[in-house]
Order: C-alpha cells, then sequence, then structure tokens
C-alpha cells in the first residue's frame, strides 16, 4: 500500500453504498492538515465534502481532551518517531502560548 500512497500514518477508507467492496482511501500524515474528503450518499446524489480538520478542532475544543490528557507526561502509544515527537512538542508549545 505505501508503495502507492507514500508514507502515511493514518487510514480513511470510505465506500459507497452501492459498491461495498470498493473503498476510497486517504492517506494522512499526523504532521499536515487532515484533508477534505468526499463523502458519497446515495447511488446520483453527489458527494458531500467533509472537512477532516474542522470536525476534529470542534470536536477535541468541545470535549475535554485538553484537560484529561497530560501531554508531555502521558504516554504515546505508539510511541512517536524523533522527528513528530519534535513537531508534537512544537505545535503543543504554540497551542500553549495562544491560551
Amino acid at each position: 500500500m505505501e508503495e502507492k500512497a507514500g508514507s502515511f500514518d493514518y487510514l480513511v477508507s470510505i465506500h459507497r453504498f452501492d459498491r461495498p467492496s470498493e473503498f476510497i482511501v486517504y492517506p494522512i500524515s499526523m504532521m499536515q492538515r487532515l484533508p477534505q474528503i468526499a463523502i458519497p450518499l446515495l447511488p446520483g446524489d453527489p458527494d458531500v465534502p467533509l472537512d477532516l480538520q474542522a470536525v476534529f478542532n470542534r470536536a477535541y475544543d468541545g470535549g475535554s481532551y485538553g484537560r484529561d490528557i497530560e501531554y508531555g507526561k502521558d504516554r504515546m502509544v505508539p510511541r512517536l518517531k524523533p522527528q513528530q515527537a519534535a513537531w508534537a512538542a512544537d505545535l503543543l508549545k504554540h497551542r500553549k502560548r495562544r491560551r
């Protein structure tokens, strides 16, 4: 799969109602903005765009994640690669400044 999709950390997989054995796969890198994806509806209806980053931000900001997770103390499973850990630390540092 990585030969076709390139490097990725997560995959989003979607299938159409009328084609359950065919999948649309979106490879996602955690160090990039989450993509906008196309959500298929019924046959003949146009796909609906879904901004995954906006959905994630709203769920995170509206939930208790920022209060319940002790970033920097809680152990990440699986562990981040060194480049990912540096990216995450920088992201958290900038987030704390905005509060």
